[in-house]
């Protein structure tokens, strides 16, 4: 989410932000949601990138690939995707992000720790 505001604060007049989560499983508090849409981007989730969509040497646009299930039975990362449905957007540039959460699966249950989207909440949080 950070490096589509921060693109487009720099002055980039469209930014297209594509994730393989979909907005209820991506890793963004509801604020920094907020925060995209009322800078003007646009998201759509549950898509994988397939191919950057060239022509001429310059980059036009990429091509992605419907993700059906990001998790297996068990909740493990195990993506599944239909290689029949595809989205192309176009475009000239193409900036990579990736999150990054930490595994609290370690806290025990006694220790009451309230935990809020990979979050450890606090006081006044």
């Amino acid at each position: 989410m950070d490096v589509a505001v921060t693109a487009k604060r720099l002055g980039v007049n469209s930014v297209t932000m594509i994730s393989l989560e979909t907005e209820d499983s991506l890793p963004a508090t509801p604020e920094e949601m907020e925060r995209a849409l009322e800078e003007g981007i646009w998201h759509k989730g549950g898509w994988r990138p397939k191919e950057v969509v060239r022509e001429g040497g310059q980059i036009k646009g990429i091509a992605f690939k419907k993700c059906t299930r990001l998790r297996d039975e068990s909740g493990r990362f195990l993506p599944l995707y239909d290689e029949d449905d595809i989205m192309t957007v176009q475009g000239d540039a193409i900036l990579l992000a990736v999150g990054q959460q930490i595994d609290l699966s370690y806290l025990d249950e006694r220790l009451a720790v309230e935990t809020n989207r990979g979050r450890i909440m606090v006081e006044g949080s």
